[in-house]
């Protein structure tokens, strides 16, 4: 696992404890907790769209440039 993956793993993975534990600490109850804990979800479901995506782009760049490398060597 390249560093930039296990950068984006520790963020998504640290976001997720830090609003879990948000959530179970502010003392809510019941409906409101529910509805906190399915905006809070879907939060981080557009944040992981988001990395994907980032990754996506930079493994299509650097399959670009490993191209472009091999093209002139």
């Amino acid at each position: 696992m390249s560093d930039n993956n296990k950068l984006l793993l520790g963020i998504f993975i640290g976001a997720a404890v830090g609003a879990t534990l948000g959530i179970l600490l502010s003392g809510d109850k019941g409906k409101e907790m529910l509805d906190k804990i399915k905006e809070t979800a879907s939060g981080l479901e557009d944040e992981l769209l988001s990395a994907v995506d980032k990754g996506k782009q930079v493994a299509e760049d650097l399959e670009e440039k490993i191209r472009q490398f091999t093209a002139t060597a």
